[in-house]
């Protein structure tokens, strides 16, 4: 008697199989827990239209404890003429009062204020640049008074740390600028400014809470 054995063999085709890993705490938990503050660049059009379907700001409050506005802080955005100010989005990121609140307070983060001087006439108001050449050291150092007390004292308790002057020092080669100060070597008036700056800076610590800080931001390591 001749047997039979069959042989039954299954075959599976798997397609474009792919794992994704998600980590469901992210790293703001056990940033905290170390005692590490970590923080992002965030642009307030994309958390005010919610972008990529609510994934930005999902991914923005899971990993981080602080915002750092893209453009929208800047003197370039924000300063408009001699005492005239556009506040709309840092209002809405904090508030227009002092006794409300913004995007910000509201969804338990914190906000580093970038920044009040960019070392670099492309990042300076238009306006301020076209009226350089009759502007005297008095009417700058008027003008930066106005902007700091302004600006900064608009959020007073709201803004934890501030750049105060940024990329100040020109890290390039063979650079012909005294102490590698940009633009140094020229009667620009973004020098005045960011000298005033490192003066201003201890009026700025009036407006942020205490144990906080001013960061002078002074070289592009980029």
């Amino acid at each position: 008697m001749i047997g039979t054995i069959v042989f039954t063999v299954y075959f599976c085709w798997i397609n474009n199989f792919v794992i994704v890993a998600q980590n469901l705490i992210g790293l703001r938990v056990p940033a905290s827990l170390r005692g590490l503050l970590l923080g992002a660049e965030a642009e307030v059009l994309h958390l005010q239209e919610n972008a990529d379907d609510g994934q930005y700001i999902f991914n923005l409050k899971k990993n981080y404890q602080l915002v750092v506005p893209g453009f929208e802080m800047k003197a370039q955005h924000l300063w408009l003429g001699d005492n005239l100010y556009n506040f709309t989005d840092p209002d809405w990121l904090l508030g227009d009062r002092s006794n409300s609140t913004g995007w910000i307070q509201q969804n338990g983060m914190r906000l580093r204020g970038h920044n009040l001087v960019w070392a670099g006439d492309s990042h300076l108001p238009k306006w301020l640049l076209e009226q350089e050449p009759s502007i005297t050291s008095d009417k700058a150092k008027s003008l930066m008074s106005d902007y700091i007390h302004t600006v900064v004292g608009r959020y007073r308790g709201k803004i934890a740390w501030w750049d105060v002057v940024n990329e100040a020092i020109d890290d390039s080669t063979n650079n012909s600028h005294p102490f590698n100060l940009r633009d140094l070597d020229k009667k620009t008036l973004n020098r005045i400014l960011s000298i005033y700056f490192l003066y201003y800076g201890q009026q700025i610590r009036q407006y942020i809470p205490c144990n906080q800080g001013l960061d002078f931001d002074l070289l592009d390591t980029r």
